[in-house]
């Protein structure tokens, strides 16, 4: 299964990429949103792991863009971020997300 995992934080991006990479998976990965757009329009990705804050284009911005699009909602996507605040949990319920996962 191809996972993509969108983080601006090295250390966590790599930490996660070798989890997943140990467990089977086979990992994209991007430092933003934008960079993650192009590679879920290029490979089949079967999920997305994004961070929030990021550069360029926020986890936010890039979970509605995969949520509004015809072609991408199906895929599920997991915001994980080291940061939770209620804010931040309705945010991501109006981006297509159901809940916030810290």
């Amino acid at each position: 299964m191809n996972v993509l995992i969108v983080d601006d934080n090295r250390t966590d991006l790599n930490t996660l990429e070798r989890l997943l990479r140990g467990s089977g998976y086979t990992v994209f990965t991007a430092a933003d949103g934008v960079a993650a757009l192009q590679i879920i329009r290029a490979e089949a990705v079967a999920v997305i792991i994004s961070d929030i804050l990021m550069p360029h284009m926020d986890g936010f911005q890039l979970c509605r863009n995969v949520k509004t699009d015809k072609d991408l909602r199906h895929i599920p996507f997991i915001i994980y971020t080291a940061s939770c605040t209620k804010p931040g949990r309705g945010v991501c319920h109006e981006a297509g997300r159901g809940a916030l996962h810290p």
